[in-house]
């Protein structure tokens, strides 16, 4: 079993389970509104040269607004489903990504990286890196604290040999690369630009964000409502709701 494998199993669940696919598609529908929303404020906003009332509920980069608090419930039931998926298939990987989706939502909703990075670079006088403002020397640190802390459950994954360890692993770590690039890469880039062009990517990092966050859960949401076992042919016990749903069909 591998990721692509794991991919294709997920593409015909998507096809086959109607419930899972309403949920996948509005999750993306609404992710995309957000950000076509944030868009229309913001241009609205330029052309009458001041905020629109109530912009900052709506836009994408915002603190607190309704479309970062979609992100959070996003990634929460990600985590749960997570977990979910372990108790169905006994693969510990889902442990581990379900402790890092964990840790999003505690960094998006109280700060982590942009405190414990702030305090890091105040006791420990971090200098500025390649143009980089020491604050960011400081997050980054902070997230390699991080880093290092997830090695624990990491490690205790790969003590099973399971045929869904790595395709659960790498099916993630796509899902990690995009947070790594619209959530440090593109961030980075702020701090190179500014105006209408940091505005932009105020865009593309919160939203792109958003459309990972959408796909993390989709991932997961599906993966838990899996008809028997995608890792082997042996199946596993059907999720009750699957079942339902197909008993209903009927």
């Amino acid at each position: 079993m591998n990721a692509f494998s794991l991919f294709g199993s997920l593409i015909g669940a998507y096809r086959s389970d109607a419930r899972a696919r309403q949920l996948c598609n509005w999750a993306f529908i609404l992710s995309v509104v957000f950000i076509i929303a944030t868009v229309i404020v913001d241009f609205v906003g330029y052309v009458r040269q001041m905020p629109m009332p109530g912009y900052e509920w709506i836009a994408v980069y915002m603190d607190q607004s309704i479309p970062e608090i979609f992100g959070y419930g996003l990634t929460l039931a990600t985590a749960i489903l997570l977990l979910g998926c372990y108790g169905r298939f006994s693969v510990r990987m889902f442990v581990f990504w379900a402790v890092f989706f964990l840790f999003a939502v505690l960094d998006d909703a109280f700060f982590y990286h942009e405190y414990v990075g702030a305090i890091l670079v105040e006791r420990l006088n971090l200098p500025a890196l390649h143009g980089l403002r020491a604050q960011d020397t400081g997050e980054l640190l902070a997230w390699a604290i991080v880093a290092v802390a997830l090695i624990v459950p990491f490690a205790w994954s790969l003590l099973e040999r399971h045929p869904g360890t790595w395709a659960v692993f790498f099916t993630y770590s796509v899902v990690l690369a995009g947070f790594i690039v619209f959530g440090i890469g593109v961030d980075m880039l702020h701090e190179f630009f500014g105006g209408k062009v940091k505005r932009v990517l105020n865009w593309v990092e919160d939203g792109g964000e958003l459309l990972v966050q959408s796909a993390a859960f989709s991932i997961a949401l599906l993966l838990y409502r899996f008809e028997g076992s995608p890792f082997q042919g042996k199946s596993a016990v059907p999720s009750v709701a699957h079942s339902m749903d197909t008993r209903t069909a009927r």
